[in-house]
């Protein structure tokens, strides 16, 4: 099992990458490992690919079982998003799987992220994405 997690602050392309990959990794099935854990489970690579936004808050609590089981299971994950970033969760996953886990935390400067804001048609005010950046 290899767990690779894209996290960062709001617009660094963490989606965008993902779903790049994903467009390279063939057929897939709706899969599901855990309650609330959905994603796509990539037959060719056995990787199970989450995109974290899109999930309940939910999941938070289940993240050391859904990487054990995954570990048992043989599956890789590819994660992106921010719902398991926080330093108790990461050096969790790093020390219990240090060769085959890593961690990328993307960052784009302040005037990046305003431009990918405003092309993404983003709707909240300044304030409510500067609380969205906890890096």
């Amino acid at each position: 099992m290899k767990f690779i997690y894209l996290t960062g602050g709001p617009c660094t392309a963490k989606t965008s990458i993902v779903e790049n990959i994903e467009n390279t990794m063939g057929e897939y099935v709706e899969y599901s490992p855990i309650k609330l854990f959905k994603g796509k489970l990539y037959k060719k690579t056995n990787t199970f690919v989450m995109h974290l936004d899109s999930t309940s808050y939910g999941v938070i609590s289940k993240f050391k079982e859904f990487v054990n089981l995954m570990h048992d299971k043989e599956i890789s994950v590819l994660a992106e998003g921010d719902r398991f970033t926080t330093q108790k969760y990461i050096e969790w996953l790093l020390d219990t799987y240090p060769n085959t886990s890593k961690v990328f935390i993307l960052t784009v400067n302040d005037e990046v992220a305003k431009l990918r804001h405003k092309k993404r048609g983003d709707k909240q005010n300044e304030k409510w994405i500067a609380g969205r950046v906890s890096l």
